[in-house]
């Protein structure tokens, strides 16, 4: 198509010339060719699609490796393609924070797609995550209790709290956040005798870093 459109912009008086044709066609395929190959090279490197050892590539840009001393059963040491983009994109995007707490909510929307957890300044250098780990792959849990995907300023603490039922939260009503007698508030819930009501299977730990 890119050729032809060159083509067509030969005048009248050269249009029968078939050998004049055949010359121009066979300079504008090659140079159609060569930027093809250019356009491959950054889509290759678009970590959104990129594979194997292009994604290898794009590691060691950022300075990220793909084998990881992580100890989750029955899983390799080295990402499959799809952890793999999910750690670069983090890792990308921990260059990019501007080291707020909107900023944290910010990438975890990212790479997520939706808000799954709330983050707790505890005013000590520590802060708490409580996170709904519904949407989340047993490695990519890995990934955040190591520390490698939400970022970590200098010297303050980092407390994750995995909990699976549905979360107390004003002015929200998500799948993952609800009001009063719907929520679970971090800690239990705020009425005495009284279970809140949305996933019924709760899985809590606490992994301090």
């Amino acid at each position: 198509m890119i050729t032809l459109s060159y083509l067509n912009l030969i005048t009248s008086e050269f249009r029968d010339k078939f050998r004049y044709i055949s010359m121009l066609t066979g300079i504008f395929d090659q140079f159609v060719a060569v930027s093809n190959l250019l356009d491959s090279i950054n889509s290759g490197l678009d970590p959104n699609i990129a594979e194997g050892v292009q994604l290898d590539m794009i590691g060691q840009y950022i300075g990220q490796s793909r084998r990881l001393n992580l100890n989750i059963s029955g899983l390799d040491s080295s990402l499959s393609d799809e952890d793999y983009r999910f750690l670069l994109k983090a890792r990308i995007a921990q260059q990019a924070w501007d080291g707020t707490i909107d900023g944290i909510y910010s990438l975890w929307n990212d790479l997520f797609g939706e808000e799954t957890f709330v983050i707790v300044d505890n005013q000590d250098m520590s802060c708490s995550f409580t996170i709904n780990p519904a949407s989340m792959t047993q490695v990519q849990i890995e990934l955040v209790i190591s520390n490698m995907i939400i970022p970590k300023p200098a010297g303050v603490s980092y407390t994750y709290n995995f909990i699976s039922k549905v979360l107390f939260s004003y002015d929200l009503n998500t799948e993952y956040f609800k009001g009063y007698d719907l929520g679970y508030w971090n800690g239990g819930s705020p009425f005495e005798d009284e279970e809140p009501q949305g996933l019924t299977s709760l899985s809590e730990f606490s992994f301090l870093s």
